[in-house]
């Protein structure tokens, strides 16, 4: 056990009263004893462990170096897995089988409409099947004199047509039994389309 020196003060120690000096005297005299060792482990024995904070257990975790094992026998099942989920997921459909999740398409309906005109060069039908486009892929011409006959196949539904006669000339088909003016000063020929059924006009 170390006592305070009685002879060393540092240079801005205040003076020492007569009192404190016969103390520092008399613990000068006591004999040095170490400290027992009973009273050290019951000292530590009653200290508690302080827990550290969760944000450095987590920069503990996270630094901690890892040591990953790869046994191929371990993985070789979910490697099957997805290599065959990836098999049947870029497999291609069936011919003739719909997507999952998509509607089934609809039976086509078969048209065919004909127009009389003797002193035309050139007849085509225009409509709501095609996009009023006269040169159509859908639509099939066939010329019997002065009769134009067309032929197409479009989903069921109500369209709207007409004849664009020499490239200028928009006239109804006077067949038709319905028609509808357009606000444009045209008359347009209606024509109702049933799943399976061939119109001829």
């Amino acid at each position: 056990m170390t006592h305070p020196s009685t002879d060393k003060a540092g240079p801005a120690s205040p003076p020492r009263s007569p009192l404190e000096r016969r103390i520092i005297e008399q613990l000068g005299r006591l004999p040095d004893e170490d400290v027992p060792p009973e009273i050290y482990r019951g000292i530590m024995a009653r200290l508690t462990p302080k827990r550290p904070r969760l944000w450095h257990r987590m920069r503990f975790r996270l630094n901690r170096p890892v040591t990953v094992r790869f046994v191929p026998w371990r993985w070789a099942p979910a490697l099957a897995a997805a290599i065959l989920a990836l098999v049947v997921y870029h497999a291609p459909l069936q011919p003739g089988r719909p997507t999952p999740g998509e509607p089934l398409a609809p039976e086509m309906a078969a048209l065919t409409l004909t127009y009389d005109h003797p002193a035309a060069r050139h007849v085509a039908l225009i409509g709501s099947f095609s996009n009023w486009d006269p040169a159509s892929p859908v639509i099939r011409v066939e010329r019997r004199g002065t009769r134009w006959i067309f032929h197409l196949e479009v989903q069921p539904g109500r369209y709207e047509y007409a004849f664009l006669v020499d490239g200028r000339e928009v006239v109804p088909d006077p067949r038709a039994v319905f028609s509808r003016r357009d606000g444009f000063g045209t008359v347009n020929s209606i024509v109702y389309a049933n799943p399976g059924d061939h119109a001829r006009l």
